[in-house]
């Protein structure tokens, strides 16, 4: 299995490299690079195939280079240690992961054995059911085919999403949680009868319109009081009338009073 992600550690190359000049730092570079890529040891044609410079520039690098102890040639071919200690720890981390991956899907399909289901019918590992943001209830064909009635909630979302479009789930919901499934369900039909040319926002007005009123206030339990008993000969004046008539009129009453 190729090995796709190699750890590097930049300080470590940084001071490992810090006595090599550029021309043998980029031919040291993509050699290791070389190693990674085919994971095993290369040979020097490959690295002079890879580098753009004259091929005895390239061999006069690597001289360096394994002078400098940081690569090790047995005959063409070219050995780095590092390099293969790195393949062998990315090699055990890859495998360990296969492994992982394969016990994971002998647990799962143990999970759907001890279930009931069978090798035809039991899902894939990493089967996920499809979902559909707008099939918030099951369609008129859904329900009667698992033979159940219609709630009201739910043809008022059938019919709106058929009216207004896919995405005014929310603003349906909204609707019904502000006015109510009586007057949604009117304007809804109202929006139907008349298909006007912007439906989302005749939808709307004809909510806002048709909302409930106040309540209206509540009856007291007392009975209201009678009425003050009015002279004839002064319905023209009123109770703080101060003329003499109105006075004497008031003290009479008060006085006639239990």
């Amino acid at each position: 299995m190729k090995v796709r992600r190699i750890d590097f550690s930049p300080d470590e190359w940084l001071a490992g490299t810090l006595e090599l000049s550029g021309l043998d730092r980029g031919v040291y570079i993509t050699l290791c690079a070389l190693i990674y890529s085919r994971g095993e040891n290369i040979s020097e044609k490959l690295v002079i195939s890879h580098c753009n410079d004259h091929g005895n520039r390239v061999r006069a690098s690597l001289d360096r280079l394994e002078k400098a102890g940081k690569i090790v040639r047995n005959g063409l071919e070219i050995v780095q240690k590092r390099c293969r200690k790195e393949l062998e720890i990315a090699q055990k981390r890859v495998e360990k992961a296969s492994e992982n991956g394969r016990l994971g899907n002998q647990i799962k399909g143990l999970k759907h054995a001890t279930r009931g289901s069978t090798a035809s019918t039991a899902p894939h590992a990493n089967h996920q059911l499809p979902t559909i943001n707008y099939q918030l209830y099951a369609s008129p064909t859904e329900r009667r085919a698992n033979g159940r009635a219609a709630s009201p909630e739910e043809d008022i979302f059938n019919k709106g999403l058929a009216l207004l479009g896919t995405g005014k789930r929310g603003l349906i919901r909204k609707l019904l949680v502000k006015f109510g499934a009586e007057i949604v369900e009117n304007a809804l039909g109202a929006t139907e009868r008349r298909q006007p040319a912007e439906p989302v926002a005749f939808f709307v007005a004809c909510c806002e319109e048709r909302k409930p009123g106040p309540d209206p206030p509540a009856a007291s339990a007392d009975p209201p009081p009678p009425p003050k008993p009015v002279n004839p000969r002064f319905l023209g004046h009123g109770d703080n009338c101060m003329c003499s008539n109105c006075e004497q009129w008031q003290l009479n009453q008060q006085t006639a009073s239990p």
